[in-house]
């Protein structure tokens, strides 16, 4: 039961990271701002601010060439997603996500970490 749960938490919440990055894609501040938490909707304050934190600060997260899950860890209500991703110059980054389980049940991203990775691309 508890891997079927665990099974269940990673697709779901691998799915508002993914819903965010498209939404990033297709310039939906709106969108991308609504998965995630309160606590960072208060930070931002709306979605172009947050907006443009993103396009400011992440690039490789606003408009990854390349996108590649790597690993998953979850406690039930907390989630990290490593995730590799690749930026439009070709620099490889290790990027971490950090989303909480609402109340409802839902996931919302709470942290987004980008490091440039130590190795370079083949």
């Amino acid at each position: 039961m508890a891997q079927a749960d665990e099974a269940t938490d990673q697709q779901e919440s691998r799915a508002v990271i993914e819903a965010q990055l498209e939404a990033f894609q297709q310039g939906d501040g709106q969108k991308a701002f609504s998965y995630a938490t309160p606590n960072i909707q208060t930070m931002f304050g709306d979605a172009d601010t947050f907006m443009q934190m993103v396009r400011d600060g992440y690039d490789v997260v606003y408009r990854p060439a390349s996108v590649r899950f790597v690993k998953f860890e979850t406690d039930g209500m907390n989630a990290l997603h490593a995730v590799q991703m690749i930026d439009r110059q070709k620099t490889l980054w290790n990027v971490y996500y950090v989303l909480q389980k609402r109340p409802d049940g839902t996931w919302r991203i709470s942290s987004c970490e980008t490091e440039k990775a130590e190795t370079d691309l083949i």
